[in-house]
């Protein structure tokens, strides 16, 4: 994806707004995140959705992202890998890519 372009019709898109402070964004209310994911899906960025309630180890968190993500069969399958791979997903010219953790808290809870 192309950088955006500030003072012009980039600054008005959910996207510029999403990444402007960071590319991490925290939601409180899933029905704002819904219509975040369906915006972006609509501007042809590619949604990668994990449900985290359902990773009860490290383990299922690397088996989940590397089988959705395509990551490649030597992944070292710890947190230095998954940085380093993420630089390795084929992010498209027009729109990009969104990784969307749901109740990650909850994952963080059980493996702090």
């Amino acid at each position: 994806m192309a950088a955006f372009t500030l003072g012009g019709d980039d600054e008005k898109g959910l996207d510029f707004r999403l990444m402007q402070n960071g590319s991490i964004n925290l939601y409180v209310r899933r029905q704002i995140l819904d219509e975040d994911v369906a915006w972006l899906s609509a501007h042809s960025y590619r949604a990668h959705p994990f449900d985290c309630t359902r990773w009860l180890s490290e383990a299922d968190f690397h088996g989940d992202v590397s089988r959705d993500l395509s990551f490649p069969e030597w992944y070292g399958r710890n947190l230095h890998a998954f940085n380093d791979s993420l630089s390795d997903i084929h992010v498209p010219d027009d729109g990009g890519v969104v990784i969307v953790f749901s109740r990650y808290d909850l994952f963080a809870e059980r493996l702090p």
